[in-house]
């Protein structure tokens, strides 16, 4: 299931806000206001045709829920699958889910292969997306640290997106440094470097590999997603890294989130994501090996026999 779908779902199950015509009209200048300038499908918009059947509508709202989804249905109408609307409720308690299991995985596999299964992370509280970038980059260490590794796994096949910045800062030791990727928005593109992707983000003790040209197999399935798609993006163009699986989802943007009325949010398809070769993503991420099954012994067999050649 997409994230957007899970995050929807659960916020159905929360008590609903109720909206006077007066705040409806509010949260939909706010809404409106942030698609102009951010969405890169602005364009596709006709907003002066979406205020006045808004307006037609107005007094037939009675949440702030059913004002968020009737811009998210119009944005699917033209293409943009990635943004959505979410009560900071609904972001607060997926947060405090997230806080004790992070759902992140690794170990030693047989020929001494260093496996890493990143899932998605939607925490918005700093201290725990510090947490969970640090034990990435200190499983990278221990693994590391045990024995002549012959290459690394890195399973993104269950990554359904979240925050990428904790994500990015925990593989810095097996992204490297430099550009691993881009953001392209209406303005141009900005690049994104995994040892410094932002200012709250830290690792305590930064590691390197012993051998950094050690080959890396990048593990995909349909449910990688969004920001499961940027940390596989940042692999692509690596001369030691290849991928293996199915085509991912299709959420390939870059999503920004910006506050709106009684402490709700949009998050809104801003840019798309690009490459360190400045090659742009707009649906599903071919991996250089397709595997129709990806069960755990058909897609791993695969990436191993590639890692031990």
């Amino acid at each position: 299931m997409k994230l957007f779908t899970i995050l929807l779902l659960f916020a159905t199950q929360l008590t609903a806000q109720t909206i006077t015509v007066k705040q409806a009209k509010k949260l939909s200048d706010e809404i409106v206001g942030c698609l102009k300038k951010n969405s890169i499908y602005s364009d596709s918009l006709n907003f002066k045709s979406i205020e006045q059947d808004f307006e037609r509508y107005v007094d037939t709202f009675d949440t702030y829920q059913e004002v968020g989804y009737y811009y998210t249905r119009l944005l699917r109408k033209v293409g943009d699958n990635h943004s959505f609307y979410l009560s900071q409720n609904t972001v607060d308690n997926f947060s405090k889910k997230q806080k004790d299991s992070f759902g992140f995985s690794y170990k030693l596999l047989d020929a001494g292969i260093g496996y890493l299964s990143i899932p998605g992370f939607y925490s918005n509280d700093n201290n725990v997306v510090n947490d969970f970038a640090n034990q990435i980059h200190n499983a990278i260490r221990e693994l590391d640290s045990q024995g002549n590794i012959k290459g690394w796994v890195v399973d993104l096949r269950n990554n359904n997106g979240g925050n990428m910045w904790p994500m990015l800062l925990g593989l810095h030791p097996l992204i490297g440094d430099g550009v691993a990727g881009y953001f392209a928005d209406n303005k141009g593109n900005t690049g994104w470097k995994t040892n410094s992707p932002s200012g709250y983000i830290s690792i305590k003790d930064p590691y390197e590999l012993k051998k950094p040209e050690t080959k890396i197999a990048v593990l995909y399935s349909k449910k990688t997603i969004s920001s499961g798609e940027s940390t596989a993006v940042c692999f692509i163009g690596k001369p030691n890294s290849r991928s293996f699986g199915e085509p991912t989802g299709g959420y390939t943007t870059g999503n920004k989130v910006f506050p709106l009325s009684e402490g709700n949010i949009f998050v809104v398809a801003s840019s798309y994501i690009l490459d360190r070769n400045k090659k742009k993503y707009t649906g599903s991420i071919t991996p250089d090996v397709v595997v129709e099954d990806t069960n755990d012994t058909n897609v791993l067999e695969q990436a191993t026999a590639w890692l031990k050649q």
